[in-house]
Parts: structure tokens; C-alpha cells; sequence
């Protein structure tokens, strides 16, 4: 039961990761205002998920596990969609 449940949020995690971030998007299109958005913590955050990225791309070469590289590819392209919408709109 326990290696069922690992497999269902193994599949579950990085679809809810990916959607937890339309809104943020969706928000910054439409209306292009990124006042009181912290653009450091997007770049921090994108310099860890870049790291987590490199992490999950070493364990699917050594393992051939890809979970969490998708995951984290996921992850990643959606922060970096963020941060370069932010670095755009604040032109």
C-alpha cells in the first residue's frame, strides 16, 4: 500500500507543483504589474531549482529513475517563466 501511495504522488506532486503556479503567470500577463514582487527571491529560488534540477538529472543517470527529473524540469521552467516575466514587465 505504501509503494502505491509513494507512486500516485510520485506522478501527483509535479502536476500540482505546475499548477500552482498558473496563477502567478497568468496574473503578471494580464495586467504586466510586478510591484511588491521580490525579484531576488526569484532569482534565488531559480539558482536552488536550477541545483535540485542538476541533483534529479545525476540521480536519473546513475538510477535511470526520471520522476524527479521531470519534477524538477517542471519546477524549473515554470520559475524561470516567473523570473523573465518579471525582468520584462519591469522595463
Amino acid at each position: 500500500m505504501w509503494r502505491l501511495f509513494i507512486g500516485v504522488i510520485t506522478v501527483l506532486a509535479p502536476v500540482v507543483l505546475g499548477i500552482s503556479y498558473i496563477p502567478q503567470i497568468w496574473s503578471l500577463y494580464k495586467t504586466k504589474i510586478t510591484e511588491g514582487i521580490n525579484i531576488n527571491f526569484w532569482y534565488i529560488l531559480n539558482i536552488s531549482l536550477a541545483m535540485l534540477f542538476l541533483m534529479s538529472l545525476d540521480a536519473f543517470l546513475v538510477t535511470g529513475s526520471y520522476g524527479m527529473l521531470i519534477a524538477q524540469s517542471v519546477n524549473l521552467t515554470l520559475g524561470l517563466v516567473v523570473l523573465v516575466q518579471i525582468i520584462h514587465y519591469r522595463k
